[in-house]
């Protein structure tokens, strides 16, 4: 799993060796994919291409998701089991009290390297896991 941010932007992705070749990766199915990557957005700073995920999604099949004009932040859920990203954003950056909306959520099962989207999160703002021993 790999954690990327400022960037100011959104994205979940396979990681693939050569994500273009389809006897060497399956977005479908994950096949070929040696990790996973999580990208969180700022909340503030803005991306300086709004607009450009369709552009990265069409020329990449391992561009699971990417969203490039909202502000937010990712939380993320680590278990034994899988790793999961949850993306928050706010509805502006120039109120105090913005609310803000679920955007997306992806989880990878252990052992799979692979993003599968979910319905819900496992983890919601305000909540906190059980702490490690």
């Amino acid at each position: 799993v790999v954690l990327t941010g400022d960037v100011h932007s959104s994205w979940a992705f396979d990681l693939a060796t050569d994500p273009n070749d389809p006897a060497a990766y399956d977005p479908v199915t994950g096949a070929g994919s040696v990790g996973v990557e999580f990208v969180t957005t700022s909340v503030t700073s803005t991306f300086p291409a709004v607009g450009a995920e369709n552009i990265f999604l069409a020329a990449s099949p391992h561009l699971h998701w990417g969203e490039t004009a909202s502000r937010g932040y990712l939380i993320l859920d680590l278990t034994p089991d899988r790793a999961e990203a949850a993306w928050y954003h706010f509805d502006t950056v120039t109120e105090i009290e913005a609310s803000e909306r679920l955007a997306k959520v992806f989880a990878t099962v252990a052992g799979t390297n692979h993003l599968e989207e979910q319905a819900a999160p496992s983890l919601t703002p305000g909540t906190t896991a059980e702490l490690a021993p």
